[in-house]
């Protein structure tokens, strides 16, 4: 488990690196520490595309614990380059080797910080479905004036060390404002995308028993519909459970059938969400649509199967149909 603490800023003497790693480090259950710097951007592509705002990490890319998942070019080495998320990238119309115009803050003495406009190059893309998660070398903090300064950590915990005494320990330190497990931000999407599967399980329930309701009430009036002709076929000696067979696969027929316009439409439907309803109004996620394994088998199991034992549910009136009453003509 990682933690990330945030140094003081109040005391330049203990922003420098150095001094910060090893007050972590002395910390009882610490194990591996890594510094960097955490800071507030702005980019800006092409002018017709506007800007975002990222939260830029400046880190020891070669060194560090922890390195961004590169989907396209590599990771910066170097000053004034940048890894940017894929969203970002295209949102902002640009490409490995474009160069973007970054507003940041620059350290001009102990106690003043401006803001200035700097041209870096996009050198590599990485997977982070955040959109402002942007990443640059500690090679670049003389850009911000920061060189050798920090003001957050990555402390791993000893082997051993219990990670919920390490957090109190690290926010017992003075000057750290904050301290959470590494994964915080991915633990809270989870939990946020789980409730809505919750959701989506109990709809799935209601599907399913309507679905059943439907698929037997169709299966009723198809058996009312067909009386005579079922009694003619178990008239002619054919056994009932090849008569509901029949039925089984005509019923399994009809619910593939509308199970593939379901399945179609939810996609559909799936798509425009994230690519029409999503960018106005989560911008910051990067989400693309997918069709798992799992669903498409909950699918086939609502549409196909529950409507294809649906006429199970007729065996009894089946197996006690008056066979001479209805065929009885009637002048």
């Amino acid at each position: 488990m990682g933690a990330r603490t945030g140094s003081p800023s109040t005391s330049p003497r203990r922003q420098r690196r150095g001094e910060v790693k090893a007050e972590l480090a002395g910390v009882p259950g610490a194990g591996r520490v890594d510094t960097g710097l955490r800071l507030p951007a702005t980019a800006t592509g092409e002018p017709s595309r506007g800007s975002i705002d990222v939260q830029l990490d400046v880190l020891d890319l070669t060194e560090n614990s922890w390195k961004a998942s590169v989907t396209g070019g590599r990771l910066p080495s170097d000053a004034a380059e940048i890894l940017l998320s894929a969203q970002a990238a295209e949102d902002l119309d640009l490409s490995i080797g474009s160069t973007l115009t970054l507003r940041h803050p620059v350290r001009v003495s102990s106690s003043e910080v401006s803001m200035v406009d700097s041209t870096v190059t996009v050198v590599g893309l990485h997977s982070s479905p955040m959109r402002s998660a942007a990443y640059m070398d500690v090679a670049s903090a003389e850009l911000f004036g920061m060189s050798g300064l920090a003001n957050r950590a990555t402390v791993l915990p000893a082997s051993g060390a219990d990670p919920g005494a390490l957090r109190e320990r690290l926010f017992a330190l003075e000057g750290v404002v904050s301290v959470q497990p590494i994964d915080a931000l991915v633990a809270s999407m989870r939990d946020v995308i789980s409730q809505f599967t919750d959701i989506l399980a109990i709809v799935a329930l209601f599907a399913l028993a309507l679905a059943m309701l439907v698929a037997y009430n169709s299966a009723t009036i198809s058996q009312d519909e067909r009386t005579r002709e079922v009694a003619t076929m178990l008239a002619f000696g054919l056994p009932a459970r090849r008569v509901m067979a029949s039925a089984m696969i005509e019923s399994g027929m009809i619910g593939l059938l509308g199970t593939v316009i379901g399945v179609a439409g939810g996609l559909g439907a799936l798509s425009w969400l994230v690519y029409v309803l999503f960018p106005d109004t989560m911008p910051d996620f990067g989400l693309d649509p997918a069709l798992s394994v799992g669903t498409l088998a909950l699918a086939v199991c609502l549409g196909v199967l529950a409507v294809a034992l649906a006429p199970l549910l007729t065996w009894r009136r089946l197996t006690r149909m008056n066979l001479p009453g209805t065929l009885r003509v009637v002048e």
